[in-house]
């Protein structure tokens, strides 16, 4: 199962057949797209975007992008009055479930999950590589946050919640 956060780069994926469409949770799109009119503009838009849907069948581009659309798959926290999630434009899927963990015992295998899947939803991090260090393991004492980025947390942490 898997979260996206790009409409149109997840969009690509699908129609390219990386992804599979009924392994996507859902998309937490930047997009604000009330109807479908709306999400035909925008595909039409990312048609000529290098890395969205240039090169695309636009017919197979709206099908699935309008199925994704009809099915409530597609978050838009602006459209709800919640600022837009930040990840790393390179950061295009988030699997729910980790898939690689080459662990013997069954009891490790298991712990080490279930971290990842909670460490990859608050911190939305990659498999690390030789090079990479974990950004939770540096963080520093931040101030406390406002109440309207509480207000906005627990609104996009509800929204994500009715689709789990």
């Amino acid at each position: 199962m898997k979260i996206g956060f790009s409409f149109g780069r997840c969009l690509r994926d699908i129609v390219n057949g990386v992804v599979k469409q009924e392994d996507v949770l859902c998309i937490i799109a930047r997009t604000h797209m009330l109807t479908e009119d709306h999400v035909t503009d925008v595909i039409d838009a990312y048609m000529y975007e290098p890395g969205y849907l240039l090169g695309l069948d636009q017919d197979k581009c709206e099908a699935v992008g309008l199925e994704l659309f009809r099915s409530g798959k597609i978050l838009e926290p602006r459209a709800n009055g919640i600022s837009v999630i930040k990840v790393p434009r390179e950061f295009i899927w988030m699997d729910l479930f980790p898939t690689v963990a080459n662990l013997q015992n069954t009891g490790v295998r298991e712990a080490w999950e279930s971290y990842r899947m909670l460490i990859g939803l608050t911190e939305l991090l990659p498999e690390a590589g030789e090079d990479h260090v974990y950004r939770h393991s540096e963080k520093l004492v931040q101030a406390q946050p406002t109440e309207q980025e509480i207000e906005e947390q627990r609104k996009a942490a509800e929204m994500l919640a009715k689709f789990i």
